[in-house]
């Protein structure tokens, strides 16, 4: 297992890992502890390449099990909201065979151990709102016109 720290615009990211799978990422407003290096691997050069607008780590692999519970169902349905747009609790529930299911959905989210790989901070509310995130509604904010930003570049 590996721990190791990014720099990021928003604040440092932490993350666990072994060569191939990530087990977790955690936003934090402070320097990590020591135990955490300032390592180079994949994973760190692909969440670079997303904060410089050059990838939307789409192709990075996650730790979510293959299986057919509704939180698996939810956590694959939330990694296939296009890069730079946004869904509801609502129609992600509902895509996944639930409606009425956004509080349960809403946890789920509030659970993501990876975000931004599971990109968490495209679901919203249904009246538009930006809703919650773990990391901070300022974070959520600023990753979303991130990417919608470099989504307008990439449709020029």
């Amino acid at each position: 297992m590996s721990y190791w720290r990014l720099q990021t615009p928003i604040g440092w990211l932490k993350g666990e890992s072994d060569s191939d799978i990530l087990y977790a990422l955690t936003f934090c407003d402070d320097k990590p502890k020591v135990q955490y290096e300032n390592k180079t691997n994949g994973f760190t050069r692909n969440l670079q390449s997303y904060f410089e607008g050059k990838n939307t780590l789409v192709d990075m692999v996650s730790a979510c099990a293959e299986e057919s519970s509704f939180k698996a169902k939810v956590l694959k349905a939330c990694r296939e909201i296009p890069f730079g747009t946004t869904q509801s609790y609502s129609e992600l529930a509902e895509k996944c065979g639930s409606s009425g299911a956004a509080q349960a959905v809403g946890q789920i989210m509030k659970n993501n151990v990876i975000p931004l790989i599971i990109p968490c901070h495209r679901v919203i509310p249904k009246n538009g709102s930006l809703g919650g995130f773990n990391a901070g509604i300022e974070r959520k904010k600023w990753l979303l016109e991130h990417e919608s930003y470099y989504l307008s570049l990439q449709n020029r």
